[in-house]
């Protein structure tokens, strides 16, 4: 199969690893640590008390209170929210906090290893479980002073072990704790017993009565106490869907989700049929499910369609559409089924690592996940009608991947406020409750890549997952219309022989393409459709008449092409030998070019006058453009090396060309060289299209070619350039580096200055030389190619053994980067080429080999954020 006819030239192993999405955009920022932080050491925060080992939180549903308890001092902090600004401060004493040990708080018992807690609908209750206690504490709260009371013996607590409680079953090391929608039930949940107990609630006052036997209480397998269940092995969160329906637990040991219904009457639970009864990592006795590994925590959407887990040991958010008549739970497939950092097969997602706990937004279009390992936060937007996740981005104590946040070690805890505006996080190792104001919304961050999930936003050459379609196999190269109304691909197979066109229309309002109809869907002899000088295609160009296209052939020569107006459908209805350019006129069916023995990349002049052809064998070719015909003369050829025919001008940094751009204003085109690991900067002459080396710093900036004056790191097997619109900057995508290059570009002489270098999990050492500004690059294993978006605001990098996008933030002024994310997933198994839609509204993706045995590549359409 085709994946690179130069990969055995690489001097660098390229690791084909999901790579995790990265940010230095978050989707939440942390309020002031005066206002957004209390610590019961302070520190950079506000002192608090009753927060040692803070572990579970909860915001009342007036959004006027915030409840934490901390496991170290077995004890639960009060606090105020100010519903403004989402800024917490705790409750004056005595009523700052209760704790089984006193102190400094009120007492109180059965919280003895405090872990979950949770507050009913009407606010007037609320339950802590006591893992130490075996139990759960039942407490008032005062609707005006968020002040919280515990109620008086025997209705204080309940434990089947704690002589200060009532006794009851199923809650051997109690850890989650929910409350039903309709307020009439409690559940708990006991990891140790892999049990779940059920209780009836008091409307009135808030005590709890466990079930009458046998509905008191279930347990994997049975036991004297509990009925029957599975999947309940280290039962530790619990929830009840909003219509009341179900229930769901997440447990670790047995690495599932078990699924109960629930009797919305008298608030019995019965666990669903085999093999409806439970979805597992393993799937012995449960139905088979995908990064569940130590399942932990979960929640159920507002609007009862989605149900979503975290998995401790697959570092993962796993997805689930929800059956709202019966509760069934289906893992979603392809890009969809899970989100992690490390887990293959899930779209990969930063901030994730020892993936804790959960919570959903009010209004559905934000979740959040604690991840103790990585000490982050994860963000995520959700689509309110299909469901489907993006990953934002994260922050965490030590930036990295993510935004660097304050106060963050070792989070677990997450709740939102019922405004939407807030989440607050209890951190454990920072014995502290952080405020986050939220910024993500559904409709996306700018800048940030989405996928719609419809049918028509991935077609690929052996379908599923995505849309069947002919002549994509081994998808290399994608481009635009000027209009922005067509799109167009070429792919390269040797297994079978394929050499395409492929060609689609695209939605100017939804941004979705569609192939046009057969027999001017594709071009190439697997679409009987057959075009001289077709062979091997690496690149394609529209002129910016939109009149003609042309492309480039590795073995064949440079093609040409009508393109009509209205459909956008190509013919090569021009006459031989005017139908295509080779080095040697493959006897007379081409006209006879010069430096064309290997061309791979194509382009344009802005004004449509020239053709300019980066050739892998050391060559620069210009070719004068009939605008009117669109036949092609050759008028230069500029070669690497001295003494070859047909091309007496010599440049240096030319070996091994891959990328050829003419900058906006035309005074200038620029080559990316993968063997000189080299830029090689010309001054273009706008009336002839004659290209001259510039002088400065001898024309050329390499990695490794001496005869270039400016070598800098980070252009090893340079792959693809893009300038930005203003003219001031362009970057570079090193697949043999894994990185992205920036430079300042005079927009006077058109030289080139080094600004930043990112690359793929970069160390220094001895070997490599100091450079300002490098940064570890996410996602860049393998980077093919780079787009800078219209706006000036961000740029994109398709990497092909990333198998993923990664987006960058970009200074207007200085043009200096930032990551924000990486996107993985169905039909982006090595992504090759990128291009921007003219609107701005879409990212389409070019990927050689998309998930699948045989030969196959695909066409990806990605959403970008306003």
């Amino acid at each position: 199969m085709r994946r690179n006819f130069i990969v055995g030239l690489l001097a660098v192993a390229l690791l084909a690893f999901p790579a995790p999405a990265s940010a230095t955009s978050s989707g939440v920022t942390q309020l002031p640590m005066t206002t957004g932080c209390v610590a019961e050491w302070a520190g950079s925060c506000v002192a608090g008390t009753g927060l040692v080992g803070a572990r579970a939180s909860v915001v009342s549903p007036d959004g006027k209170n915030v409840y934490v308890t901390g496991a170290g001092g077995n004890s639960v902090a009060e606090f105020k929210r100010n519903v403004s600004t989402g800024a917490l401060t705790q409750l004056a004493n005595p009523n700052d906090c209760l704790s089984t040990t006193a102190g400094e708080c009120k007492a109180a018992v059965g919280i003895a290893g405090p872990r979950g807690i949770a507050i009913s609908p009407d606010g007037a209750s609320v339950y802590v479980t006591g893992e130490d206690a075996n139990a759960v504490a039942e407490f008032r709260r005062d609707a005006t002073t968020g002040v919280l009371t515990q109620l008086a013996d025997p209705n204080d607590c309940l434990s089947h072990t704690d002589t200060d409680c009532a006794d009851v079953k199923g809650i051997t090391d109690a850890i989650g704790v929910t409350v039903s929608s309709d307020g009439n039930n409690v559940y708990v949940t006991g990891d140790d017993g892999n049990s779940i107990a059920e209780f009836s609630r008091d409307t009135t006052t808030g005590v709890l009565t466990q079930l009458a036997d046998p509905n008191d209480c279930l347990a994997e397998g049975g036991t004297t106490d509990c009925a029957a269940a599975t999947g309940l092995a280290g039962a530790h969160k619990v929830v009840v869907s909003p219509d009341d329906k179900s229930v769901y637990v997440a447990s670790s040991t047995s690495n599932a989700v078990a699924e109960f219904s629930r009797d919305t009457t008298t608030g019995v639970l019965t666990q669903l049929a085999d093999p409806d009864d439970c979805i597992a990592e393993s799937g012995s006795e449960c139905a088979a499910g995908v990064a569940l590994d130590g399942a932990r925590d979960l929640v159920v959407s507002p609007d009862n369609a989605n149900v979503y887990v975290t998995a401790e040991n697959s570092n993962a958010v796993s997805v689930f559409s929800r059956n709202t008549t019966t509760g069934v739970l289906a893992q979603l497939t392809g890009a969809n089924a899970c989100f992690s950092s490390t887990t293959a097969g899930c779209t990969p997602a930063s901030g994730l690592g020892g993936a804790a706990e959960l919570a959903i937004s009010p209004n559905g279009e934000n979740l959040f996940s604690s991840a103790d390992s990585d000490s982050a936060l994860a963000v995520f937007t959700r689509d309110t009608g299909t469901g489907h996740l993006t990953a934002v981005g994260c922050v965490a104590e030590v930036s990295g991947p993510c935004v660097a946040g304050s106060a963050l070690d070792d989070p677990l805890g997450v709740t939102a406020s019922p405004d939407n505006k807030n989440v607050y996080v209890s951190v454990l190792g920072s014995d502290a409750i952080n405020a986050f104001s939220v910024t993500a919304t559904m409709s996306g961050l700018p800048g940030e890549l989405s996928r719609s999930g419809a049918p028509g936003d991935c077609y690929a050459e052996a379908g599923a997952p995505c849309t069947p379609e002919r002549g994509l196999a081994g998808a290399y190269f994608v481009t635009t219309s000027p209009n922005g109304r067509n799109v167009y691909t070429v792919s390269q197979e040797d297994i079978p022989p394929s050499a395409t066109i492929s060609e689609f229309s695209r939605d100017p309002t939804t941004g979705q393409i569609t192939p046009l109809a057969a027999p001017d869907d594709c071009i190439g002899a697997v679409c009987g459709r057959p075009a001289k000088g077709l062979g091997v295609p690496s690149s394609i160009v529209i002129t910016s008449d939109g009149k003609n296209a042309y492309t480039a052939s590795q073995n064949g020569g440079i093609s040409v092409f009508s393109r009509d107006l209205t459909t956008g459908a190509l013919g090569q209805v021009i006459a031989d030998p005017n139908a295509c350019v080779s080095n040697d006129g493959t006897g007379g069916a081409c006209i006879d070019g010069d430096g064309l023995p290997q061309p791979i990349s194509i382009t344009a002049s802005p004004d449509g006058k020239n053709i300019y052809v980066g050739d892998y064998g050391g060559f620069l070719d210009t070719f004068r453009r009939n605008r009117s015909t669109g036949l092609l003369t050759q008028t230069g050829c500029i070669s690497n090396t001295t003494g070859v025919s047909g091309c007496p001008t010599v440049a240096a940094g030319l070996d091994g060309v891959f990328d050829v751009i003419v900058s906006r204003d035309g005074r200038n085109v620029y080559a990316a060289s993968s063997v000189s690991g080299a830029i090689a900067e010309f001054k273009r002459n706008k009336r002839t299209g004659r290209l001259t080396q510039l002088r400065h710093r001898k024309g050329c900036i390499s990695t490794s070619d001496p005869r270039c004056a400016l070598h800098t790191p980070g252009l090893g097997f340079v792959r693809a350039l893009a300038l930005s619109a203003d003219g001031k900057f362009l970057y570079a995508a090193s697949e043999g580096d894994d990185s992205v290059v920036g430079f300042k570009r005079n927009k006077h002489t058109g030289a080139l200055t080094p600004i930043r270098h990112f690359a793929a999990n970069w160390t220094q050492d001895a070997n490599t030389p100091a450079f300002v500004g490098q940064r570890d690059g996410w996602g860049l294993d393998g980077a093919t190619s780079i787009a800078v978006s219209g706006n000036g605001r961000f740029v994109y990098v398709a990497s092909d053994e990333s198998d993923a996008v990664v987006t960058f933030a970009k200074s207007k002024k200085k043009g200096t980067l930032q990551e924000m994310n990486a996107l993985g997933g169905d039909g982006l198994d090595s992504a090759r080429s990128l291009v921007i839609t003219p609107d701005g509204r879409n990212l389409v993706v070019a990927a050689q080999n998309q998930d699948s045995v045989g030969p196959n590549g695909a066409v990806v359409t990605l959403g970008i954020g306003p």
